[in-house]
């Protein structure tokens, strides 16, 4: 029997989409239903944040009705077993809320409850796990020597759960090649000094898929440097100086395996249409009508983080061929399409200014002069 599919948003670190597909059967009662909510999100400690979106059919008149991705009116909450609610839901934008729960506690089980379209939604009771520390964050060559990666260790001698997820945030300084002495803004000369240039700048990613990893079928629960990401010895996020900051949650097997399959989907190049398989269902459940179509998973873990600098990474930096010096132009008047001031003369100078490509003297074009407040470099 042909399955008929359709598209279900991932909000973790962009947007995303993967399919699911059913049979016409189902699909008959979903043109009934109407939307399919989609649940993204964890339970954990100090705050709890939730995305949820609707799915956009792939077929035929559902999607002329429902064009709106985001669920920006819903009412959600996390809720124990015991009956404590945690109701103070902030909204944020963009289909994501954020829950202040506090501390996790032994002995309870949480959930999460949403109210949407008129319908209620709820993950199932869980006890918290209670996530073992990060033992290192590190860095290695692959064999080939040309890329570095960047690694997670960690162990759990209790064994509570062979299953861990990661995510993390990077920031990095760099410079460009060349430093400009001044720029025009808005028709005012501006003189560069180390307070005020485009020479330094800072770049930010974080991780755009769930990271995952188990030691099932290890000898102890060990997970030794995982690799969180990875980049040549020429990217520049090694040039001056690179942070990370990683988040680990240890994860039951229901989840490890719901949120293999996402990503499997996600990172398929020209298969969005393959199918999460029918029986890693998430444990979303409509409340209102049991039998109503959900996709998502809630677990239950506390977070662990871990910081650091890695300052020796710059030794192993290996700086990309330049042209900078060889592009070089001497133009009174015009500025030339993509190129900016390397060298401003003074007001009434009869020198031309100096002219160099934009990616050469300003590292704006790949960064922010937004200096994180806990950078430990003295430059502006």
């Amino acid at each position: 029997m042909k399955k008929l599919c359709f598209y279900n948003f991932l909000l973790f670190g962009g947007l995303f989409l993967f399919a699911t597909c059913i049979s016409p059967y189902e699909y008959d009662g979903l043109k009934t239903m109407g939307r399919v909510l989609v649940v993204d999100g964890m339970i954990t400690n100090d705050t709890t944040v939730v995305d949820l979106s609707w799915s956009i059919p792939v077929n035929d008149e559902l999607l002329q009705r429902d064009t709106s991705v985001f669920v920006a009116d819903a009412v959600v909450r996390i809720e124990t077993n015991d009956g404590t609610r945690f109701e103070k839901a902030e909204y944020k934008g963009r289909g994501k809320y954020a829950i202040p729960n506090g501390v996790l506690e032994k002995g309870k089980q949480y959930r999460l409850y949403v109210s949407a379209d008129g319908l209620e939604y709820a993950s199932e009771f869980l006890s918290p796990l209670f996530t073992p520390a990060i033992d290192s964050l590190s860095w290695r060559l692959n064999q080939k020597g040309d890329n570095i990666y960047v690694c997670v260790s960690t162990h759990d001698p209790e064994n509570q759960s062979y299953y861990y997820r990661w995510s993390y945030k990077e920031i990095w300084e760099f410079h460009v090649e060349l430093f400009a002495n001044g720029r025009m803004e808005n028709g005012n000369r501006i003189w560069h000094s180390l307070t005020d240039n485009t020479y330094y700048c800072w770049g930010r990613d974080s991780s755009i898929t769930y990271i995952l990893d188990s030691s099932e079928k290890l000898y102890k629960n060990v997970i030794a440097q995982k690799v969180l990401t990875k980049f040549p010895l020429s990217d520049e996020r090694i040039s001056t100086l690179y942070y990370i900051e990683v988040k680990q949650y240890q994860i039951r097997k229901p989840a490890y395996d719901y949120y293999s399959n996402v990503r499997r989907n996600v990172e398929q190049t020209g298969s969005i249409f393959s199918t999460i398989p029918g029986e890693i269902k998430g444990n979303i459940t409509c409340l209102s009508d049991p039998g109503r179509i959900t996709v998502g998973y809630v677990e239950v873990a506390t977070m662990v983080e871990q910081k650091r600098f890695f300052e020796d990474l710059t030794g192993v930096y290996l700086p990309p061929v330049q042209d900078c010096a060889k592009n070089f132009m001497y133009i009174m008047y015009e500025l030339p399409p993509g190129y900016e001031y390397y060298f401003l003369p003074p007001e009434l100078s009869s020198s031309p200014p100096i002219w160099a490509p934009r990616r050469c003297v300003d590292c704006r074009e790949r960064g922010t002069k937004n200096k994180p407040s806990f950078w430990p470099t003295e430059n502006l």
